[in-house]
């Protein structure tokens, strides 16, 4: 089972958990599904990945039919909105498993490439844990570090010195983009330019968002599995870019 599979069959396992328990249709059709998709999980898990095992959600492990999850999760919870909250979380542990691994697919490219250095692949697998764990808030935290720390590297690599300490992260980006020639005033390609003019919103974005949904600060709101998953998404590739970028002047 490939990981775009295993996704797949995750997925349709949470929909049956959640149709089930919030007003969904019931029947032998949707018993049958589950069992097959259960079994052909918990197979796979079993013999071929221990570490996908260890992160299989209760819910699935427990409960050998879908009548058996209903008679707990209608005693426990009252509302449909708790019950699918219950799914949803009792998911995000192998969800973000899944995710990982979908990251590190990205990052072969990394492991080639010396620019990056040792401790750039070691920020981006602590980030990649955080996900895993479910902290969300810790993992946009860390995205954001990171591209500050990039960019620091890159400013001290191509100058020969640290940047002033006094530089705050939108000048510290803005000073990045101008040294590697990437500043949007430049005369690019327009289809080239929008992309550059995005990777600025995407600094942008990365750091508002840290303000008000990461644990840097006291939270406006909670950070899910998803803004996390774009937040980190978009600082590595941000990052591959500005480095494979500093290579690339290097050899001009």
């Amino acid at each position: 089972m490939d990981n775009e599979e295993l996704h797949q069959t995750l997925k349709d396992l949470e929909s049956l958990l959640i149709d089930y328990s919030t007003g969904g249709p019931r029947g032998e059709e949707q018993e049958d599904k589950y069992t097959i998709l259960r079994d052909k999980l918990l197979k796979y898990a079993t013999t071929k990945d221990q570490e996908l095992k260890k992160k299989i959600p209760e819910s699935v492990t427990t409960y050998r039919t879908l009548n058996s999850f209903w008679n707990f999760i209608k005693n426990k919870y009252s509302h449909y909105s708790e019950r699918r909250e219950h799914i949803y979380m009792d998911f995000s542990s192998v969800f973000s498993l899944i995710e990982s691994r979908q990251f590190a697919a990205q990052d072969d490219v990394i492991e080639d490439d010396k620019l990056l250095g040792k401790k750039f692949e070691e920020d981006v697998a602590k980030i990649k844990v955080l996900l895993s764990d479910g902290l969300y808030d810790s993992a946009i935290t860390a995205s954001r570090t990171l591209v500050q720390k990039v960019e620091t590297w890159i400013l001290a690599q191509t100058t020969g010195a640290d940047p002033e300490s006094n530089l705050n992260a939108d000048n510290l980006h803005k000073k990045t983009m101008v040294l590697l020639k990437l500043d949007s005033s430049k005369d690019y390609d327009k289809r080239l330019k929008m992309i550059i003019t995005g990777l600025n919103q995407v600094n942008s974005g990365i750091a508002q968002i840290r303000n008000v949904a990461s644990d840097a600060h006291t939270p406006k709101y909670k950070a899910e599995r998803h803004h996390a998953i774009l937040a980190v998404n978009s600082a590595i590739t941000m990052c591959r870019f500005l480095l494979d970028s500093m290579n690339y002047q290097k050899k001009e």
